[in-house]
């Protein structure tokens, strides 16, 4: 069952990993950009560690996780920064998911 708090959590995680992204992608050089994640990152690995531990089971945690994840991924690069979205890649993509869950769940049946 996804409480409320897991449900903030991966709602930070989400928000703060694609921070992380905006950031390598616009700042120059690679110092600044990593002094600049630095507090994102370690804030999204607090929440990643609280959505695993928390989580009805990893798989369920991953799921939840990798959708939310994708959803933001796909916002950032098509509406903040601009990239547009290849459909083929957007569909290889969520195979490459479909895929590893039915793996994941076919190695502890």
């Amino acid at each position: 069952m996804l409480t409320f708090a897991t449900g903030w959590a991966v709602f930070v995680a989400v928000l703060g990993i694609s921070t992380v992204e905006y950031i390598s992608r616009t700042t120059d050089t690679m110092p600044e950009a990593m002094l600049k994640m630095a507090p994102f990152v370690v804030i999204s690995q607090m929440c990643l560690y609280h959505i695993f531990n928390n989580g009805p089971s990893i798989m369920g945690a991953w799921l939840i996780f990798s959708l939310a994840m994708s959803a933001g991924r796909i916002i950032n690069s098509v509406f903040v920064l601009q990239e547009g979205l290849n459909p083929f890649w957007l569909v290889a993509g969520v195979s490459c998911m479909i895929v590893a869950a039915y793996c994941m769940t076919r190695a502890h049946s």
